[in-house]
């Protein structure tokens, strides 16, 4: 036998036995690996699930317990203007009007819409907009209407403002 030959073999020998290799050891272990990387991945993307969930818990929570408060004696349409008239006090808001409450009956609740007419600064109407439903969470504005209109004997610009302000009230059984 020739070196050509022996080498060829060889060559041949080490192909064969990395194929085997492979097929009998590596490829089981690169399988676990592939799936081991894809679990840490998994992890590390439902790593803060428990905080998530505790602070969902704790906003519903908060949510009951307003519901809880409108249910009482005190109607959510004297509170609310209870709270409005206190921020235009504070401020240069001035309340216009404020219709009666329409009610809407859906599934197990009852959705109670409340319509106030305020006079004053954009700025300021917007403040009062966030202050109710992000700070106070007192309702959920469902819609703000903005008209700009002229006094004619004053000559005077003034915005007016409709907010539509909802609440969720939980049907007495």
């Amino acid at each position: 036998m020739d070196y050509k030959r022996r080498n060829m073999y060889l060559a041949a020998g080490v192909v064969i036995m990395l194929v085997f290799s492979w097929e009998l050891s590596l490829s089981k272990t690169w399988v676990l690996y592939t799936e081991n990387r894809m679990m840490e991945e998994q992890i590390a993307k439902y790593k803060g699930t428990p905080t998530t969930v505790r602070q969902l818990r704790n906003e519903l929570a908060q949510i009951n317990d307003k519901i809880s408060k409108f249910d009482n004696t005190t109607s959510s349409q004297q509170q609310l203007l209870d709270y409005v008239s206190h921020f235009a006090k504070e401020g240069t808001l001035k309340v216009v009007e404020v219709p009666k409450t329409t009610w809407q009956k859906n599934s197990g609740f009852n959705i109670e819409t409340n319509l106030f007419k305020v006079e004053g600064d954009y700025k300021e109407v917007l403040e009062l907009i966030y202050n109710m439903e992000y700070k106070e969470r007192l309702c959920k504005v469902a819609g703000a209407e903005f008209k700009k209109t002229t006094d004619m004997r004053t000559k005077k610009e003034y915005l007016m403002t409709t907010l539509y302000l909802q609440n969720i009230k939980k049907e007495k059984i």
